[in-house]
């Protein structure tokens, strides 16, 4: 079984569902609730271990329903581990000069070890610019260009945490990523490129598709296929090979259900193996943004 630390070296540093969907047990869900608790339980660990009680801050603009309960549970999670979590919640059509000046607040607040700005800003804003304004020492996302640059450079102090929840995901599967096929369905490059490389350097072969400019021979040779544009049930078995393995980033509503990009019953029915929504990405990139608050709060530290 791959191992991101194995492959890479590197330091890796809970998302309660949006509802509940019930599988037959043989069939090959990857379990993002099991993962998300044992790297909860690490980061726990590593606080206890460190004597630490770090503080992550959050910054919602505007109102989005989807977002408010993934900052529920980070804010729930970061308490079951021993952080402290802080919101501050503001209107959409809030300044980007203000929203800068939240987050330089944090910045030059020594008890603040962490900040994330909950994605996407309602309103119209400069989300690079205001992603910029975070310290690199505090960006619980990775999403700095100065993380960025570490990360390029393959000495990342910490790793976005959807992206590493990928690759974590992946290593719950039978799949060797070395020789390995991926295509990442996205929307844009700024997704796609960081987990490109972090596959890339784990050894699989990556191409980036848009999902209105599906190359349909690439699609059906891939082992696995990585989804995010938010579109549901874009993806069905009919369009990938019978061994392809799905990790489905995408968060839709249909008919009053949260449902992925991908058909989840369609593909285990096929006996694919597919992270389901809700239950499976979100879980994880949360339990990974909290050992980023514990990885952050130690270099801290030791600075």
């Amino acid at each position: 079984m791959w191992s991101l630390g194995h492959t890479m070296g590197l330091r890796i540093a809970v998302f309660a569902s949006l509802g509940q969907t019930r599988y037959p047990l043989a069939m090959p869900i990857i379990d993002g609730k099991a993962l998300a608790s044992r790297l909860e339980q690490q980061a726990k660990e590593r606080l206890h271990t460190s004597q630490l009680s770090p503080t992550l801050a959050i910054l919602q603009v505007g109102e989005d329903t989807a977002s408010s309960i993934y900052i529920r549970n980070k804010m729930a999670a970061a308490e079951r581990i021993g952080a402290k979590a802080i919101l501050e919640r503001v209107d959409a059509n809030t300044s980007d000069i203000d929203l800068k000046a939240i987050i330089q607040k944090w910045n030059d607040n020594s008890m603040v070890n962490g900040i994330l700005v909950q994605l996407p800003l309602k309103g119209e804003h400069d989300t690079d610019g205001i992603i910029q304004t975070i310290s690199p020492q505090k960006d619980v996302d990775a999403f700095h260009p100065e993380n960025a640059a570490r990360l390029a450079a393959s000495n990342p102090l910490v790793i976005s945490p959807v992206h590493e929840a990928v690759l974590r995901l992946l290593a719950e599967t039978p799949i060797k990523l070395a020789g390995a096929i991926t295509v990442l369905v996205t929307n844009t490059d700024t997704f796609a490129n960081p987990l490109s490389q972090l596959l890339k350097t784990a050894g699989s072969i990556v191409s980036i598709n848009r999902p209105d400019e599906l190359d349909s021979f690439k699609l059906k040779e891939a082992d696995i296929i990585v989804i995010a544009i938010g579109r549901a049930k874009f993806i069905h078995p009919s369009m990938t090979s019978a061994k392809a393995i799905v990790i489905d980033i995408g968060i839709n509503k249909e008919d009053g259900k949260t449902v992925g990009d991908a058909d989840t019953q369609a593909f285990l029915d096929a006996g694919h193996h597919i992270t389901p929504v809700p239950g499976g990405v979100g879980p994880v990139t949360v339990a990974l943004a909290l050992n980023n608050l514990v990885t952050l709060a130690i270099a801290q530290k030791a600075a």
